[in-house]
């Protein structure tokens, strides 16, 4: 939780899934810039061999699917 990997602070890692997971309710990350910001960091991991995992407030309501998600996500790797 809360690690920093190439200069950037994530919010969740799992390091040996290569897999990384931001949970992006704060308002910065639904305006214009917040996107572009997220888009290029997500880019970057990409490019460091991870992938994001993005989620919003309204999939944190539905806990149950969302685990699933990040399981299903988990457990291919």
């Amino acid at each position: 939780m809360n690690a920093w990997l190439d200069g950037h602070e994530v919010d969740f890692h799992w390091p040996e899934s290569r897999l990384i997971v931001e949970v992006d309710v704060h308002p910065a990350h639904r305006t214009p810039a917040g996107r572009k910001r997220d888009r290029e960091r997500d880019r970057l991991m990409r490019r460091a061999g991870l992938e994001t995992i993005r989620v919003t407030a309204d999939e944190l309501d539905d806990q149950s699917a969302l685990a699933a998600r990040l399981l299903g996500r988990v457990a291919a790797s």
